[in-house]
């Protein structure tokens, strides 16, 4: 269906929710430094518990 969608319609469905976006932004950022300080830690065993 997303193929029959003319592109401006397809932008605008993106501008309404940035709020979401941006949340998933902010969540992968969290996750990643999280992953990065395991590893500077060295792996403690505090990682393997947050997966």
């Amino acid at each position: 269906m997303e193929a029959f969608m003319p592109q401006k319609d397809h932008i605008k469905s993106l501008r309404l929710r940035p709020a979401s976006c941006t949340q998933l932004v902010t969540r992968c950022q969290r996750l990643r430094r999280a992953q990065n300080r395991g590893a500077k830690q060295g792996l403690t065993g505090s990682g393997s518990d947050s997966k």
